[in-house]
C-alpha cells in the first residue's frame, strides 16, 4: 500500500500515513500492486519539505536585504536557491553521506529559524511557523517510536 509509514521519512509524515493506512479500507487492487518500501518514496512529502526550506530561506535572505519587503523576496528567492544548493554541495563535499548532509542542512535551518525568531520584524513569524513544523515533528517522532510494535505489525499485515 502507498500509506505505509516506512515508505516516509520524517515522523510527521509517517504519522499521517498511519492514520491514512488505519482508515483507508483495503484496495481491490492490491493484489497487483507492487511497492517498494523505501524512504524516501513519498514525493508529496519531498515536495513539501522542499518547498518549505526554499520557502524560510527566501523570506530569509530577504529580511538581510536592504529593499522594500515585496521587492526583497522576489531578489532573495534565486539567492536561496543558489545558498541552497551552495549547502547541499559544501554538505556533501565535507559529511560525505546523505543523512549527514540532510542533518547538517535541518540544523541550518533550525539555528536560522533561532535567530530570526528573535528579530522584531516580519521574518520572526516565517521562523516561528518553521520551528512549529520542527517542533510538531519530534512530537510525531515520539509517538511514532511508541507505537512502533503496531506499525510493524500493521505493515507485515500489508506485506503478507
Amino acid at each position: 500500500m502507498k500509506w505505509l509509514p516506512s515508505r516516509h521519512h520524517f515522523a510527521l509524515a509517517r504519522l499521517i500515513a498511519l492514520a491514512m493506512l488505519k482508515a483507508a479500507p483495503p484496495a481491490a487492487e492490491a493484489d497487483h500492486a507492487i511497492f517498494a518500501v523505501d524512504r524516501h518514496q513519498s514525493t508529496a512529502e519531498s515536495y513539501a519539505v522542499s518547498i518549505l526550506y526554499t520557502a524560510i530561506t527566501t523570506c530569509y535572505i530577504a529580511a538581510l536585504l536592504p529593499l522594500w519587503t515585496p521587492i526583497a523576496l522576489v531578489a532573495a528567492l534565486p539567492l536561496a536557491m543558489i545558498a541552497i544548493q551552495l549547502l547541499v554541495i559544501g554538505g556533501g563535499l565535507v559529511l560525505r553521506t546523505m543523512a549527514a548532509s540532510s542533518i547538517f542542512m535541518m540544523l541550518c535551518a533550525v539555528a536560522a529559524s533561532l535567530y530570526f525568531a528573535t528579530r522584531t520584524t516580519w521574518v520572526r513569524f516565517p521562523a516561528y511557523a518553521f520551528l512549529a513544523v520542527v517542533a510538531l515533528n519530534a512530537v510525531a517522532y515520539v509517538v511514532m517510536w511508541l507505537l512502533r510494535d503496531r506499525v510493524r505489525e500493521l505493515e507485515l499485515r500489508c506485506a503478507a
